[in-house]
């Protein structure tokens, strides 16, 4: 953070920001909101010292009320370069452009991608269903860069959507699952959940602690009794789950 006001300081050129300007009143970030929490954090909330510097070493320690006037006014005549996504624009189009800008000091993935350009009630969509208790018993704690979320998002784009008819890769696959979400209905969310609950129950009890896990095959055949009928030989009989009514 340091290093990017040192960079205005000494009037260095800014990287461009991209804005979703699709709503006129609630422009979303597509790139530079770090930069930008930076200058918030430094001239607004006046919450960051300067630190590592290298040029203006005699700065460190410094907060924006103890620059010399002269270098508060290069912050305020900063020039920026801002470029806007029109409303209009196709969301396949949006997430193309994200990947393709992508490219600060921690990369993001695909799924951390959609979160960014997904709408609140989607995000807590499926942060809710990652924390269902038999998911977590399955997979452990996934949290980190959001694995569990694209967990979920991939097993309702497989169970609700058509893949060999989209004739799309994954990325582009789960989203289109993340706008199908956010245009559904909330029947139809709730139909979703109540899937996804059901399915991760009900094959969890089945396989028990097997389930989602790479098992060796030398495991396999030393674990051979305790296993399921259905991992051992033959043909896998299929639960008895309760019965869903699905969305079409």
């Amino acid at each position: 953070m340091s290093r990017l006001i040192e960079s205005i300081l000494i009037r260095f050129p800014l990287p461009a920001f991209y804005f979703d300007a699709s709503n006129d009143e609630q422009w979303l970030i597509v790139d530079g909101l770090q930069r930008l929490s930076a200058i918030r954090k430094f001239v607004v909330d006046k919450k960051l010292k300067l630190s590592g510097l290298e040029y203006l070493k005699d700065f460190k320690g410094h907060g924006y009320d103890r620059l010399p006037r002269t270098y508060k006014h290069r912050i305020d005549e900063c020039a920026v370069t801002l470029f806007l996504i029109q409303p209009g624009t196709p969301e396949a189009v949006k997430y193309s452009i994200f990947r393709r800008i992508n490219t600060g000091g921690l990369i993001l993935n695909d799924q951390e991608i959609r979160n960014a350009m997904a709408k609140p009630a989607i995000r807590r969509f499926l942060e809710d269903l990652a924390n269902d208790e038999y998911l977590k018993k399955t997979i452990g704690d996934q949290s980190k860069r959001m694995v569990d979320q694209e967990l979920v998002l991939r097993f309702l784009a497989f169970r609700f959507m058509d893949y060999e008819k989209s004739k799309k890769n994954i990325a582009t696959f789960l989203d289109e699952m993340v706008n199908t979400l956010e245009k559904a209905s909330e029947e139809n969310l709730n139909t979703y959940r109540t899937a996804f609950h059901t399915a991760i129950k009900g094959v969890g009890a089945y396989f028990k602690g097997l389930l989602l896990k790479k098992v060796p095959p030398a495991k396999l055949k030393s674990d051979d009794a305790r296993m399921p009928h259905s991992l051992r030989s033959g043909p896998m009989p299929w639960p008895d789950f309760p019965k869903t009514k699905w969305a079409s």
